[in-house]
């Protein structure tokens, strides 16, 4: 359903990344510094916000913070809870600080949708009554109602909505920082991005509308979906992926059994394997844009390709159902990001990923950049 959704409010997250962009990147057309990850996240909440909550609510301060935080929040009491006994956890769930904060985000998420969902409920009563069709919005308030009603299901769209953004928000915003940072430190590759984008609209037609057209575009040969997948595969956020506890006994084709219970997860040492993939370490944005140019590869290597070779998303019938709308969101920012303002590192160029706790590691979030505006080519 997500993916379905995508197509039809494409012009209205491009709306949203000019609107956002204007308010915190401005007009500055001096060079200035700023820390990005902040920003990113910023805007990846306010693009993400205008699908799953709509207009009424998608520039509300006090939902981003929580849709923000709330990941945040969650882990912090998952890791505290995992500090105790066993035995005790379900009792110290409740008095644990960190998971009462948690029951307090939940609590301020139904208070502040509750206005909208009344509404809508509202008008689906009234068109019931006058016997016309309810009236329909795209984002995923609607889209859970639906499938709640469908199924007669009890759940609560507030709860479904902060499940949203605790798999929608950071990830996302630790690939677009990442990329960003990897441009700036290859300033000649955002020229050859630029011109992609142009070609792209003009191609397509809309020369004074948003970027949809480059949402096409850049699935074929073009190389704006292997830009960022480069940087996913150069980022390796985790030392493993797919992790799983087996229900029963095992058996692999070389004959080794996993027992029931054990705990498995793939190895991403692969992507460090330069019979694999040549000088693993060295930045080369067109390295699955090289990889698609081989017969029969043309759509292996999209960045929301899954395979074995390749897990950033997953891979299999558990694979990320979401990077469908990941992929377009951050296509949509990095057509305003790179056509409306200049890019640079500061002296020391871009700072190397950090360890984040255990197999996990990321952008570092005191990472600094420089911008300014410029002119953009087209009107976005």
């Amino acid at each position: 359903m997500l993916t379905l959704f995508q197509d039809l409010i494409t012009d209205d997250i491009s709306e949203e990344a000019d609107l956002t962009l204007e308010e915190i990147l401005g007009n500055q057309k001096d060079w200035t510094t700023l820390t990005l990850k902040p920003v990113i996240l910023e805007l990846v909440s306010r693009l993400s916000s205008r699908l799953f909550v709509g207009t009424e609510l998608c520039r509300n301060r006090e939902w981003l913070h929580l849709a923000q935080n709330y990941t945040l929040d969650s882990f912090n009491a998952v890791r505290a809870l995992r500090r105790q006994p066993l035995a005790l956890r379900r009792i110290m769930a409740w008095y644990l600080p960190e998971w009462r904060k948690v029951r307090q985000d939940v609590r301020d998420a139904r208070r502040i949708l509750a206005p909208v969902i009344n509404a809508r409920l509202e008008r689906n009563r009234l068109a019931d009554e006058k016997g016309v069709p309810r009236p329909r919005t795209q984002d995923t308030i609607q889209w859970f109602y639906d499938a709640f009603e469908t199924h007669a299901a009890t759940s609560d769209i507030a709860d479904a909505q902060l499940a949203l953004s605790v798999v929608a928000m950071h990830t996302t915003t630790e690939l677009l920082t990442g990329v960003l940072l990897d441009l700036a430190q290859n300033e000649e590759f955002i020229k050859e991005l630029r011109d992609e984008i142009v070609a792209v609209l003009a191609k397509a037609n809309e020369p004074a509308a948003s970027p949809s057209g480059t949402i096409d575009g850049a699935d074929g040969k073009e190389g704006k979906t292997t830009w960022k997948k480069t940087t996913l595969y150069q980022m390796k956020l985790l030392d493993s992926s797919m992790r799983r506890v087996a229900e029963s006994d095992v058996k692999l084709s070389d004959g080794t059994v996993i027992p029931k219970g054990a705990y498995t997860w793939v190895t991403l040492e692969a992507y460090r394997n330069p019979e694999r993939y040549p000088d693993p370490d060295v930045y080369n944005p067109r390295r699955f844009l090289d990889l698609r140019s081989q017969p029969g590869q043309e759509k292996r290597w999209q960045l929301v390709s899954t395979s074995a070779d390749h897990l950033g998303f997953g891979h299999g019938e558990h694979a990320c159902p979401g990077r469908f709308f990941a992929s377009n969101e951050i296509k949509i920012a990095l057509v305003h990001l790179l056509m409306k303002y200049d890019w640079k590192l500061p002296e020391g160029g871009r700072p190397s990923d950090v360890v984040k706790g255990g197999s996990e590691t990321g952008v570092d979030g005191q990472a600094r950049i420089i911008f300014r505006r410029r002119k953009e080519e087209v009107q976005l």
